[in-house]
């Protein structure tokens, strides 16, 4: 068998490789992120230092087991759509749901920033638009598991059914936040997430521009052409690509814990200007 491989045998240890590999990451990023999760409620609580250096210490960890597993998990979705696009599509309402959870687990736990709403005391909801391609994984996949709970409970009490993607639709529950720097690629990559988050039924709710020099109030000659360019990012954002704007401002001290956070978003911080 391994004497002559055919097409098959090949696609198999291809995929046996990289999901092999990739296993290996989300297992720790699920549970890691969890063990997060208390670490900044306690601190929250508590207002405890040590928590919070517990936290700073494994987000590290956390934050490069995470990169690893973007790696391959680029590659194995590719491979269940070229190489086995046929057991994705009887086995879609089986393995969608399972995936779904990964990437809700995974990828939103690893692109969410701490901190809560200091308003409604609420926890934040953050969507990131770094183009891996699991955004738009996550919403095939919830859409599968949509689709299929529908189905399932059709005439029997199918209204009392509540899937990802309908919470992912409810403005209410769920606030997508779009975080990008004021620079031509970005806002791109960041547009283009809107058109398909848009697609699947979901709107963002504010789009934040972060490390803004131009918010910072500088006026150095060096920094001439930045300043255009971020000038010409945010005319083109003002211009109907974004429902709601908050720009936060280039900050030589990183805003770390609540308080900090907090001053970011009070009408008196002269680091943020929001934009209806």
């Amino acid at each position: 068998m391994f004497d002559r491989p055919d097409a098959l045998l090949l696609a198999r240890i291809q995929f046996a490789f990289t999901v092999s590999f990739h296993f290996l990451f989300p297992a720790i990023t699920i549970g890691l992120a969890s063990y997060l999760a208390v670490l900044e409620g306690l601190w929250l609580k508590t207002g405890r230092e040590h928590y919070m250096d517990l936290f700073r210490y494994w987000i590290k960890i956390f934050a490069l087991v995470f990169g690893m597993g973007v790696v391959p998990g680029i590659v194995m979705s590719y491979q269940f759509g070229t190489n086995w696009a046929v057991f994705s599509d009887k086995a879609g309402p089986i393995i969608g749901p399972l995936m779904a959870y990964e990437v809700l687990t995974a990828f939103f736990f690893g692109s969410r920033v701490p901190g809560r709403d200091p308003v409604r005391h609420e926890p934040g909801r953050l969507l990131d638009t770094a183009p891996t391609g699991h955004s738009m994984l996550l919403m095939d996949a919830t859409g599968d598991y949509h689709r299929q709970m529908k189905r399932e409970f059709e005439g029997r009490g199918a209204a009392l059914v509540v899937t990802p993607l309908m919470r992912l639709r409810d403005a209410e529950y769920m606030k997508i936040v779009l975080v990008t720097v004021p620079e031509v690629t970005p806002v791109s990559q960041a547009a283009a997430l809107q058109e398909d988050l848009r697609r699947a039924g979901i709107e963002p709710y504010v789009w934040v521009f972060n490390k803004s020099v131009l918010a910072a109030g500088t006026r150095d000659p060096l920094l001439a052409a930045q300043l255009a360019g971020e000038r010409k990012q945010t005319e083109r954002m003002a211009s109907g690509l974004a429902k709601r704007i908050f720009t936060l401002a280039w900050l030589t001290v990183p805003p770390i814990g609540f308080a900090a956070l907090s001053k970011l978003v009070s009408k008196t911080s002269p680091a943020a200007a929001a934009h209806a």
